[in-house]
């Protein structure tokens, strides 16, 4: 994903996620927490992230019937889908194809795009206030009817999608369903015409944006910056924010966390954070999960999130010292938590059936063949332990973070024989903790603390 200001396109579409990720210290489903990245999508479908906005693919570099015109988010951040003018909606990440307009006779042309909470659908707008539903989006009214002064631009859902705003291109905004109106910049005098609508994760506010990248807050949005000031190459037209899939108190800001690693022993080390079997299933074989090669005397920060996430790789029978190499990735949250994992001539995730809150399910079909794959449960992107797949299994994950440290010639993801590592030392965080130190000193020797402020 390329970090640019400076494009050769016109930038498209605005949209924020609604996201919940797992609580940190008990597993339990938490609440939604605030954006920390975002990704300008230009009408040549070239994706430019900002932040903690993770790249997923692009229609960057292909022929496309329409230019890109807006852009949406899965309700994990890893997915998004991106819109042409004509309706076509391409998916990236865990972004699932759920229909379009490509094929419909359009009075005006799309201008945007939402999803539903749960991802499992979208609506897309047209420049008319025409709404059309796809998936399990459901039809809240439109501004087809009314006499609109300037061009709808954007689209915005509510966090329970039982509503929507649309945003016209003088900044005038109009809300369907459950959406409250906080403001609308209608009667202020812009410098560019607004271009798009994000909601906030509560739906208590939401933000516009000029086509200068100016930005305008409502209700409980706050202001985060903007490129008005910013010499760019061509206008903007559109934002997707990511969210911060952070463990922590359900509704308050989460902090990071962190280890941090000093060798002074007198070798070159691989230091490793692994969990041991933080899922409760039986079967699960823990992978090294997070390292980092250090010289003596030398120290370094592993810093991460409970951002969870599920991966499949084909293994062939799962056991210590294997390597294991994702080959999908499909993001975890409240909302997400149940997937279908199938073969019918290659493995592949869906979204599962309805399962209980409070844990993570994994459906595995009948087709699985036996001891050709596994999957494993992911945090911060990288998976920390790792399940052999079994035709016909449900698995019930429930993640009980427990972080332990050793050090040795560990490459990252290899399977860990528990019983065979002989330096390993756990890492309790205390209450209202978030960054640790451990130190490996001659003989093997752990010490662990509280890291210095």
């Amino acid at each position: 994903m390329k970090r640019l200001v400076t494009v050769a396109a016109v930038i498209i579409g605005l949209s924020v996620t609604v996201v919940v990720g797992p609580h940190a210290s008990s597993g339990a489903i938490g609440a939604p927490n605030r954006p920390t990245g975002y990704r300008l999508v230009a009408s040549d479908g070239e994706v430019f992230g900002f932040g903690d906005a993770t790249d997923h693919g692009s229609a960057g570099g292909s022929a496309l019937q329409a230019p890109m015109v807006g852009t949406a988010v899965t309700p994990t951040g890893m997915g998004y889908w991106l819109v042409g003018a004509d309706g076509g909606v391409f998916s990236y990440g865990d972004a699932r194809f759920y229909g379009s307009t490509g094929s419909i006779s359009l009075n005006q042309p799309i201008v945007g795009i939402a999803a539903t909470p749960d991802g499992r659908g979208y609506w897309l707008v047209g420049a008319d206030g025409g709404v059309f539903s796809f998936g399990d989006a459901t039809f809240h009214g439109s501004a087809g009817a009314l006499h609109l002064n300037q061009p709808i631009v954007g689209i915005a859902a509510t966090p329970d999608g039982g509503g929507y705003w649309l945003v016209a291109s003088d900044g005038g905004v109009f809300s369907f369903g459950d959406a409250p109106f906080h403001g609308s910049a209608g009667a202020l005098h812009l410098n560019q015409p607004i271009v798009g609508i994000s909601a906030t994760s509560d739906g208590g506010g939401y933000w516009l944006v000029a086509a200068d990248g100016g930005v305008f807050n409502y209700g409980d949005a706050s202001f985060a910056g903007s490129t008005a000031s910013q010499s760019i190459h061509a206008p903007i037209v559109g934002m997707s924010s990511n969210p911060q899939l952070l463990g922590g108190t359900p509704g308050g800001e989460s902090p990071e966390i962190s280890i941090t690693f000093k060798n002074n022993t007198q070798s070159v080390s691989t230091f490793v954070i692994y969990q041991p079997d933080p899922s409760g299933v039986p079967g699960g074989q823990p992978l090294a999960w997070l390292t980092v090669t250090l010289w003596p005397g030398n120290q370094h920060t592993l810093t991460w999130s409970t951002a969870y996430s599920l991966s499949w790789a084909t293994t062939g029978v799962l056991g210590p010292g294997l390597i294991y190499q994702p080959e999908e990735q499909w993001g975890l949250g409240s909302l997400t938590n149940s997937v279908l994992f199938d073969f019918r001539g290659s493995f592949s995730f869906a979204s599962g059936p309805s399962e209980p809150p409070g844990s993570f399910w994994v459906t595995e079909t009948a087709n699985i063949p036996k001891d050709v794959a596994s999957v494993a449960l992911g945090m911060n992107s990288e998976p920390v332990v790792a399940i052999q797949a079994t035709p016909g299994q449900v698995a019930q994950i429930t993640p009980h973070p427990a972080y332990w440290v050793t050090a040795g010639q560990i490459p990252r993801s290899q399977v860990l024989d528990l019983g065979h590592l002989t330096n390993s030392a756990p890492v309790p965080f205390p209450s209202g903790v978030t960054a640790m130190q451990a130190t490996l000193s001659a003989g093997d020797v752990w010490s662990v603390s509280p890291a210095p402020s």
